[in-house]
């Protein structure tokens, strides 16, 4: 795909290009665009398959095509396998937030105790005074 479609990205840095890609599309600029195609029902292509995505930019001469992938249709298993990956990943980030948010409760706890200590000392100084 690298030789065929001119990419100059490495094998390891292309997930993240395709997410800066994927920004620049949604960031509503009207320059870039993701464009899905159903695939040609007589492409002579050998691949099977089921739509085309597109990373395009849009000029005004013509519109500039990044990157095109060929995207196949996941069966039943797959698309269930992605969605209970995708769900243990959520309860996981879900059990850190909490650790992280009872541990802010806690520093947060402690840093009222010594305002209010604080407090008290300013008040007994005053008060002597």
């Amino acid at each position: 795909m690298k030789l065929q479609q001119n990419l100059l990205v490495d094998f390891g840095a292309f997930p993240d290009s395709i997410r800066q890609l994927s920004r620049r599309c949604g960031e509503g600029e009207g320059k870039f665009s993701l464009v899905l195609k159903p695939a040609a029902a007589d492409s002579s292509s050998s691949s099977s398959s089921d739509a085309v995505l597109s990373f395009q930019e849009t000029n005004p001469f013509r519109e500039l095509c990044h990157l095109s992938l060929q995207v196949c249709r996941g069966t039943d298993r797959q698309v269930k396998e992605y969605l209970a990956e995708c769900i243990r990943q959520l309860q996981g980030m879900g059990q850190e937030e909490s650790g992280r948010a009872a541990r802010l409760e806690e520093e947060l706890g402690k840093a009222r105790a010594k305002v209010e200590e604080k407090t008290a000392e300013v008040r007994v100084r005053l008060c002597t005074h």
